[in-house]
């Protein structure tokens, strides 16, 4: 595609990537690829596999796949500058210019702001403010040790104490304790000779796991079951969802105590997977920030983060037309 122009954005997390090729002067989509930690376990990274080398060619050869023939001129848009983009796809035979765009930017720019308060939740979390005056003021966004509260690493993490505890207690299998092991790979045999809890159930396996370093998307993977339980009614993984909006509602409201911004003109934008796909974390997140908040705008958009990417671009490029087409 000698002479054409294409935007490459690439949203990459702790434990997915994905990424949207598109024409850049008429916003078509020309191709659309994801992958996650399911695609690729064995891979370990310290920023989440999400954002490894590994996930960023499995990704786009799917791309490639969809569209052989790239652009010659490739805008990569990323959300986070982690390698050489250039040498990491193999795209040294085309014309590139690289354009980091933060998930704060993303987020206004999802909610057609300029400034605001975005809530982040996904492999981590956080909470950002841009006032009106320009000025910035960040809450968590530190990692799991120091902050990632009401994150799927958070959920993941209580859940996997919750289900630790109990299984002491009960001194006896748990429901899903093995669906949690399986999950972040540890191994156990209920065959193998031993004490029940901590040789066929894996809890010695368990707690020399977490003594390692881990990768965080690992635990972070376990929130898709606190999800799965939270639907089946399991009271312990609702109040592990429930507290999870409340401490992300707490942060919002301590960059909001400090916001010039007019209620009234405030917007609060959820984004993150948590966010987006959890039934319970959003909703209760809105409800109490709706108390809290009753004259702010709150939304978590209906467009992805990579699709914040691409809307981000072709608005600074001024491009109408093409952002028309993309969102339509």
């Amino acid at each position: 595609m000698k002479g054409r122009h294409g935007i490459l954005a690439i949203e990459a997390g702790g434990t997915k990537c994905e990424m949207f090729l598109v024409d850049a002067e008429t916003g078509a989509r020309l191709a659309y690829a994801h992958g996650s930690r399911e695609d690729m376990p064995e891979v370990v990274h310290i920023r989440g596999v999400g954002r490894s080398p590994e996930m960023m060619r499995f990704v786009f050869g799917k791309i490639r796949e969809q569209a052989p023939e790239l652009p010659h001129h490739i805008n990569i848009i990323e959300n986070f500058r982690f390698h050489d983009s250039q040498k990491t796809l193999a795209l040294e035979d085309h014309e590139l210019e690289v354009t980091p765009i933060g998930e704060f930017s993303v987020a206004l720019a999802l909610g057609g702001v300029d400034c605001g308060i975005m809530v982040l939740s996904g492999t981590g979390a956080a909470v950002v403010l841009r006032d009106c005056d320009g000025r910035h003021h960040v809450i968590d966004g530190v990692g799991p040790l120091l902050g990632d509260v009401g994150s799927a690493f958070y959920i993941g993490h209580q859940l996997m104490r919750h289900l630790t505890y109990e299984l002491q207690v009960q001194q006896r299998e748990v429901p899903y304790w093995c669906e949690m092991m399986d999950i972040i790979k540890v191994p156990y045999d209920k065959n193998a000779e031993g004490d029940l809890i901590y040789h066929r159930l894996g809890l010695h396996e368990l707690t020399e796991y977490t003594i390692r370093a881990v990768d965080r998307s690992a635990i972070a993977s376990v929130a898709v079951l606190c999800e799965k339980m939270a639907v089946d009614g399991d009271a312990a993984a609702l109040r592990i969802m429930n507290q999870a909006a409340e401490l992300l509602a707490e942060n919002v409201m301590s960059v909001a105590e400090k916001c010039k911004i007019p209620e009234e003109e405030l917007s609060v934008i959820g984004v993150g997977g948590v966010l987006k796909k959890s039934r319970f974390v959003w909703p209760r997140l809105h409800e109490i920030l709706s108390v809290k908040l009753p004259c702010a705008r709150i939304v978590c958009p209906h467009f992805s983060q990579a699709e914040g990417l691409v809307i981000a671009r072709l608005r600074a490029l001024g491009r109408t037309e093409a952002l028309e087409r993309f969102t339509t």
